[in-house]
């Protein structure tokens, strides 16, 4: 008599413990450094905004004598963003939100993170 030779196909056990043991480590790694990079890239994104608001503010000031606003009051990102950036949303889509106070001699401009 002639024994069948059928191979079975297919992974065992251990195999796929050690695979899913090893996707779990790269994850407990990969994760907590995704987040951190999207952390980081937020906060540059921020840093940009506010440099770009600083360059409007001294071409505002190099053009009427004076910063943005004037008369002194706050000013929040949309109207930064009408101001500086022709409105079209840019800087409201970001993770932060900004502020002038002051206005006419002196300014302040700060960045918050939205609450999420």
């Amino acid at each position: 008599m002639k024994k069948d030779d059928k191979k079975i196909l297919g992974f065992t056990l251990i195999e796929l413990l050690v695979v899913v043991g090893i996707l779990s480590v790269l994850a407990a790694v990969g994760i907590p450094w995704y987040q951190g990079y999207k952390i980081e890239a937020k906060e540059k994104q921020a840093v940009n905004n506010l440099q770009s608001i600083k360059l409007s503010q001294s071409q505002y000031f190099r053009d009427h004598d004076n910063y943005f606003p004037c008369p002194v009051t706050d000013i929040d990102t949309t109207k930064i963003d009408e101001q500086f950036f022709g409105g079209n949303g840019d800087l409201n889509q970001g993770a932060y939100e900004y502020k002038i106070t002051g206005g006419c001699g002196s300014y302040n401009i700060l960045a918050t993170p939205k609450s999420s």
